[in-house]
């Protein structure tokens, strides 16, 4: 555990930082419901619509972004804290307007950092923030103390499910949790490879309707991509959707999604100072 003394000086070293990002956390309660794709071409469509996107892969135990934009192994997270990288080789440019910054394991030993490397790390994740206007943060699968960490401290958490029951029953229980025990309200449901809209109204009605019954909590549906046989293609090829087939059916449905974002008021944000994203999640977790 972090002491009190190493925790106030956390937060000292990035009190004069100010998070200008609107951080949308991508969640799901289990893994195979096509979370990691639809975050890689959710920040391509806000990208396309002339926004500055940062996209992290923020599963710290299978990191696949960079699978999906076919990147070669290279230079990540991991590496910005155990070696003297420039934090500028850290982030990959995927597209006008869009940057990677791929996963791996071991930020949960931010703790056990020294003070050079906290403030290497702080410096590298403000710089971030202040020159993005979304922070997309693709989260690992389940309900890990990471998971909630990052959902904690995002603007938005879109919790992704599918049509079959397991999916279903999963997101709302990560629904339930987040709810109980970080007390959020922006949560917003996406549903994917849905048969046609009557499916996504049926899903969404009943998540729904059990987070009003239960939860007291109404759960706005933000937005669905119907299956479509272009999506495995493209992953496949290790290409998103949105380049390989970009007049598809799901890539008009994750420009839809897009728009929704663009055009949704942003939550209220404290007039003081904000610590970096990343830090504040890590910071839940001390």
């Amino acid at each position: 555990m972090i002491s009190f003394d190493q925790a106030h000086h956390l937060r000292r070293l990035a009190k004069a930082t100010v998070a200008q990002a609107r951080v949308v956390c991508l969640v799901s309660g289990k893994g195979g419901v096509g979370k990691s794709n639809l975050a890689a071409n959710l920040a391509l469509g806000l990208a396309s619509a002339g926004r500055r996107i940062v996209l992290v892969d923020a599963d710290l135990a299978l990191a696949n972004l960079d699978i999906l934009f076919d990147l070669p192994p290279g230079p990540n997270l991991s590496t910005l804290l155990k070696s003297p990288h420039n934090p500028a080789e850290i982030t990959t440019d995927i597209a006008p307007g869009l940057r990677l910054v791929p996963g791996a394991s071991g930020l949960t030993a931010l703790a056990d950092l020294s003070d050079f490397h906290r403030a290497r790390l702080i410096s590298f994740l403000d710089s971030l923030e202040r020159s993005a206007d979304f922070l997309i943060v693709d989260a690992s699968a389940g309900l890990s103390s990471n998971v909630l960490s990052f959902a904690a401290v995002a603007d938005d958490v879109l919790v992704l499910t599918t049509p079959e029951p397991p999916a279903i029953t999963d997101a709302y229980a990560v629904i339930k949790v987040l709810l109980m025990e970080r007390q959020l309200s922006s949560i917003l449901l996406v549903v994917n490879m849905a048969k046609n809209v009557s499916q996504v109204r049926s899903v969404h009605a009943r998540i729904a309707g059990a987070a009003r019954k239960f939860l007291h909590f109404d759960l706005p549906l933000a937005g669905f991509v119907l299956y479509d046989r272009h999506v495995p293609l493209a992953v496949t090829a290790r290409r998103p959707f949105m380049w390989s087939f970009p007049r598809c059916r799901a890539a008009r449905q994750v420009h839809r999604l897009a728009k929704r974002l663009l055009n949704s008021q942003p939550p209220l944000r404290s007039a003081q100072p904000q610590e970096p994203f990343l830090l504040r999640a890590a910071n839940c977790l001390l």
